[in-house]
């Protein structure tokens, strides 16, 4: 788990918590929460930064199902646009209040390099951010740290 500096800690209590048998409401919450963040290390390695984890688990709190999911298509990028990528995915995980929000990374070679689907109740919306290709690359992702992207509802 790259994301959280005390993140072993976390589970090294949690697991003796477990051991001792003292499993209160707020554990078993507890477990959860860790269980999703240690999945998310493994399963989506380039959205494993600090910032992603904390709104991942924020949202979390808040009761919003959270799926990151890493086919690799960022590691072909310069750090600014994964930078970029990543801070609009903090923007749409901050402003998560129910519901769910699924965030992938598609694999490398596709024209989308990531997408963001939120649902809440009965609304559904995509957002898509392109691939950026040649001169693109810079400008494509202007403004996009606020948390959106090419809407598809």
């Amino acid at each position: 788990m790259n994301a959280s500096s005390d993140g072993s800690t976390t589970l090294f209590v949690l697991l003796g918590r477990i051991a001792d048998r003292t499993l209160d409401d707020a554990t078993r919450r507890e477990a959860v929460l860790v269980e999703a963040t240690l999945r998310d290390s493994i399963r989506a390695k380039a959205l494993d930064v600090p910032d992603i984890a904390q709104a991942a688990r924020a949202a979390r709190e808040r009761g919003v199902t959270v799926h990151l999911l890493d086919d690799g298509g960022l590691g072909p990028y310069e750090t600014a646009v994964a930078d970029e990528i990543r801070g609009a995915i903090v923007g749409h995980l901050r402003c998560a209040t129910s519901g769910s929000i699924t965030v992938r990374i598609l694999p490398a070679g596709r024209p989308t390099l990531a997408a963001v689907v939120v649902q809440s109740g009965d609304h559904t919306e995509r957002y898509e951010f392109p691939a950026p290709t040649g001169e693109q690359a810079h400008t494509l992702f202007h403004g996009l740290r606020r948390g959106v992207g090419r809407s598809h509802s």
